[in-house]
């Protein structure tokens, strides 16, 4: 094997593992690795500078925020003349990036879905996701977010739910003897989260 196939499968290696960072929540850890694939590998610079914002814009903080913005601002301007369907979604949440007030909805997951990386991550982390996508919800039930975002990020929501309602059953042990037990365990986290957090929306009310 010569050194243009070593590389090629290090950008691979790269590519997989800033998927399941995206999934595993774990914005800082990506950063570094979405800035060294999209110096060195030969893909779709759009993807990648999507990636990398997305990482950076999740992670939070000053500077990240403006890095995130420039990034996303830069997407749009480097599509290909024949875009692939990866490079037409970048474009486009890119857009609405900056239609919406600078603000996205958990893009990182939704990126991960997008290309596959979900039927790979654990269900512990599918929990972890689904958790997150009910404190969102309650956000918009409370009315804390402009009428004109709240059917698509429903749309979204009901969409991570769905998936990861799918794949933690078909896990390995997730047979039909537990699959109510898992509902159980799932609904359970689902009224924790709601108490938690809708009590915390009345305060600040």
């Amino acid at each position: 094997m010569g050194v243009t196939e070593y590389k090629s499968l290090k950008n691979f290696a790269q590519w997989e593992i800033g998927l399941e960072l995206f999934m595993l929540c774990d914005w800082e850890r990506a950063i570094p690795i979405w800035c060294e694939f999209g110096q060195h590998a030969n893909w779709s610079k759009a993807t990648c500078a999507y990636a990398l914002a997305i990482a950076l814009y999740e992670t939070g903080g000053e500077e990240n925020l403006k890095e995130a913005q420039r990034l996303f601002s830069v997407v749009p301007t480097v599509i290909q003349k024949i875009g692939g369907k990866s490079e037409k979604f970048t474009s486009r949440k890119s857009r609405k990036f900056e239609v919406h007030g600078n603000r996205l909805l958990y893009p990182g997951i939704e990126f991960s879905y997008l290309l596959s990386g979900v039927p790979h991550t654990s269900r512990s982390t599918l929990f972890k996701t689904h958790s997150i996508s009910q404190i969102y919800l309650i956000h918009v039930l409370n009315g804390t977010f402009v009428t004109q975002r709240i059917l698509g990020c429903l749309a979204l929501i009901n969409l991570l739910y769905g998936i990861c309602l799918r794949y933690v059953a078909s896990r390995p042990g997730g047979d039909r003897d537990r699959r109510g037990s898992i509902a159980c365990k799932w609904e359970e986290r689902c009224r924790r989260v709601k108490r938690r957090h809708t009590g915390k929306l009345l305060e600040d009310k």
